[in-house]
């Protein structure tokens, strides 16, 4: 868990966004913390607590590292409050060395950390020395920040559970669950396990919000029929989807349709 209170250090060595070095801890709510936003420096944020949306397309949860790449515009989305975070923000060309190496793919924003208490106690012990280090002394901490982020970022073994996957495959009626934790190489006990941790909900219950949300657009066409859509949605019949509809958000679909 992150400190109770949001606290970070920014510093400058050299004088220019290059020379970048700052590391903290940050309390967020729900919402937007950045839309089509890009940055003159490198950061990898690590998500603590909360779940987000990645430029509308990588699901975050805890444990997951996403990089805000130089200059390059990003979006993020917190869908789930209160949002944890801690981060390492160190200039472009860390992030060259980073690429060169082989430690990141600007392609691959999104991915799982490498990390423990004692990373985020070490973390957190760096932020008011690097506040009150002199000039001459912010070599050491560039240095230090590097070293944690290569921890952060050093690769992971394949086996565990890949939550982007896991929440497209989810956007799925036709598939069950079962079939779901198989292509994600898990057995469902412990797929179930993995993603309840790192969400929140179980799979079954992020299901049932993700095609709810479909079905509040499809809704909006009136040229097809409620039975229609829940027949796409996976649903037995159409008093099933109504009931379920009408549990989530207080009316039937026809009155929601009728009242958009």
């Amino acid at each position: 868990m992150p400190p109770p209170f949001t606290r970070w250090a920014f510093r400058i060595l050299g004088g220019s966004d290059a020379g970048t070095l700052s590391c903290g801890f940050m309390t967020k709510g729900r919402g937007w913390d950045s839309r089509a936003a890009h940055r003159p420096s490198f950061s990898a944020v690590l998500c603590l607590q909360g779940t987000a949306l990645y430029d509308g397309q990588y699901h975050i949860g805890p444990g997951d590292v996403f990089l805000r790449l130089t200059h390059v515009p990003h979006s993020l989305e917190i869908t789930a409050a209160p949002w944890h975070e801690c981060w390492i923000s160190l200039g472009e060309p860390v992030e060259q060395l980073l690429v060169a190496t082989g430690l990141i793919d600007r392609a691959v924003p999104v991915r799982r950390g490498a990390i423990d208490s004692t990373w985020l106690r070490d973390l957190e012990a760096t932020i008011l020395p690097l506040e009150k280090a002199a000039e001459q002394d912010l070599p050491h901490y560039l240095v230090q920040l590097q070293g944690m982020l290569i921890t952060l970022l050093r690769p992971l073994p394949e086996s565990g559970l890949h939550l982007d996957q896991a929440c497209r495959l989810l956007a799925e009626p036709e598939l069950s669950l079962e079939t779901i934790a198989h292509r994600c190489h898990l057995d469902y006990p412990r797929f179930r396990r993995e993603f309840r941790r790192r969400t929140g909900l179980t799979p079954g219950l992020y299901r049932q919000h993700r095609l709810l949300e479909r079905a509040r657009r499809e809704l909006l066409d009136d040229t097809r029929s409620v039975q229609d859509i829940a027949q796409g949605l996976g649903y037995a019949n159409p008093f099933a989807f109504s009931a379920a509809f009408r549990r989530a958000t207080g009316v039937s679909p026809r009155t929601w349709r009728q009242g958009r």
